[in-house]
């Protein structure tokens, strides 16, 4: 059985096509282009997810949201370097040791731990400074964060791009340190952003026209 948030998007990503093929085409076009490494830097692209099989379109397209959040300025990120890439989750003590040495080797003082398992999320990271999240799409806004705001969730090793545009539409913060990477990643939806998300979906809920015309339909992204 799928994972609610896979199942989300991929409801979604049906009710998108069913609506306009033109979404099917998109996310094909999006699968095509990811299998061929077109998006790039590959450091980037592993922030936001890896899959460990072959991706799905609706996959593809979840794909497609967070890239289209990261250059529309609704996603920021800054690398954190650890010095040495992820163990498998079993490695619970070796992975939790290079976490505890992420202030040290980062520059950037946190807190972090790692648990592994089953559970939503691997461990969390949070900070005890202020730090300064980038935006890639050369926007004058600046996003901080500091040790006043909630706590990143964090990810490591394979993760799927419809459980990254999940936790982030919900939580609006996630850490990642993936497969083959030395740096961990923090990604974070602008207050603003994310505030905005969170009174649409109020309004979704209680069946109020966010414009006055209809009811804004969940979409992601």
């Amino acid at each position: 059985m799928p994972s609610i948030h896979v199942a989300a998007n991929e409801q979604v990503f049906e009710e998108l096509c069913a609506e306009d093929s033109a979404w099917l085409t998109l996310a094909a076009e999006v699968l095509q282009k990811l299998r061929k490494g077109f998006y790039g830097p590959e450091v980037v692209v592993d922030a936001l997810g890896q899959n460990y099989m072959s991706p799905s379109l609706a996959e593809a397209y979840a794909f497609a949201q967070l890239w289209r959040m990261l250059w529309a300025g609704e996603l920021a990120m800054v690398r954190l370097a650890i010095g040495r890439e992820p163990l498998p989750d079993a490695e619970v003590n070796g992975n939790d040791g290079a976490l505890q040495q992420l202030s040290k080797m980062s520059g950037v003082r946190c807190s972090a731990q790692f648990w592994g398992g089953l559970a939503d999320q691997d461990g969390f990271i949070r900070l005890e400074q202020t730090v300064r999240l980038e935006l890639v799409n050369f926007s004058a806004q600046e996003v901080w964060d500091g040790p006043d705001g909630l706590e990143y969730p964090l990810e490591v090793g394979y993760q799927l791009w419809s459980k990254t545009l999940h936790v982030l539409r919900t939580h609006g913060k996630l850490a990642r340190w993936p497969y083959g990477s030395k740096d961990v990643f923090l990604m974070m939806v602008p207050r603003e952003v994310h505030d905005h998300w969170q009174a649409s979906l109020a309004l979704r809920v209680l069946g109020i026209p966010e414009n006055g015309i209809g009811v804004v339909r969940a979409r992601g992204g």
